[in-house]
């Protein structure tokens, strides 16, 4: 039996996925997908991982499909399978009078799921289980 699990986390450098990917590093492999590489080095709790090379960082943008399959290419790059990815993709918010509180782009959370299911392979044995937490219900369109 497996004794550690390996995520793919897309967008985990802030709140849910970056809690959530800092608490799957005890014992489990963990790569993940970044726009800003550098958004860990001012972070005392995630940067002993970056350091020691347990955090396994993989610039990118989950709303461009080579850059996701990239990252799907990284975290299988040992041979062992993906187990599990875990997607917190998240836009910026912003306050307007007219429409309230707005989250852009408005796509960010289906597009990035679009492309996670477009590059992981229909034929593998085991298909990884999905975690996706979204803005979704967010703003009022």
């Amino acid at each position: 039996m497996k004794s550690s699990t390996k995520v793919l986390a897309i967008g985990a450098s802030r709140n849910i996925g970056y809690l959530t990917s800092l608490n799957l590093r005890a014992g489990n492999s963990v790569v993940s997908q970044l726009r800003n590489l550098a958004a860990f080095d001012n972070d005392s709790e995630m940067l002993p991982y970056v350091k020691s090379g347990l955090a396994k960082l993989v610039k990118g943008d989950a709303l461009v499909e080579e850059d996701v399959r990239a990252a799907w290419i990284r975290a299988n790059q040992d041979g062992l399978p993906v187990d599990a990815v875990l997607l917190s993709v998240g836009g910026a918010g912003t306050l307007s009078l007219t429409k309230g509180a707005v989250i852009g782009p408005p796509n960010i959370c289906a597009s990035s799921l679009l492309n996670l299911l477009a590059v992981i392979p229909h034929d593998l044995p085991t298909q990884p289980k999905i975690v996706a937490v979204t803005s979704n219900g967010a703003t009022s369109d």
